[in-house]
């Protein structure tokens, strides 16, 4: 299992699976269908939930697919417009925080802490809202130009 998913609660395996299997999609945008085989082995997905995940995908329109010897998986809008918010109300809505406090507040605390809460889940919000996967597939590529450079 991926360090990442081991470490992140607020994200179900089926979002982190989605977001993972569209990011490969994005990645090879222009390059035509892409296999369910070469997704699950490029981003180590296994294919019996992949295959699950796509058809959701695809009803969900955010995917297409094709049959056929050449047949495969393509994003249905450019990368640019799907946004990682729209992908985790699809597959769970977006992660959860702390609960809200009980309505009577009856510890010391209570409503401080309720209010940080809100604070971090609408800020939270606001990055799954504002990124893309074209935003994700720059930052990759920004990752691994400064790690090229590194001696």
């Amino acid at each position: 299992m991926n360090e990442a998913l081991k470490t992140s609660s607020a994200i179900s395996k089926k979002a982190w699976y989605a977001l993972r299997a569209l990011f490969e999609l994005a990645c090879r945008e222009n390059t035509g269908p892409v296999k369910v085989q070469d997704i699950s082995q490029k981003q180590n997905i296994p294919v019996r939930f992949l295959e699950n995940i796509l058809c959701e995908l695809r009803q969900a329109g955010l995917v297409f697919s094709m049959q056929g010897k050449n047949g495969g998986y393509v994003l249905a809008r450019p990368s640019e417009q799907i946004r990682i918010a729209e992908i985790l109300h699809l597959c769970n809505g977006l992660p959860a925080f702390p609960p809200p406090m009980a309505e009577d507040c009856t510890v010391s605390g209570d409503r401080a802490f309720a209010q940080l809460w809100r604070q971090v889940e609408t800020e939270v919000n606001k990055i799954y809202d504002s990124t893309t996967l074209a935003g994700l597939i720059e930052r990759e590529h920004q990752e691994q130009n400064v790690l090229n450079y590194v001696i």
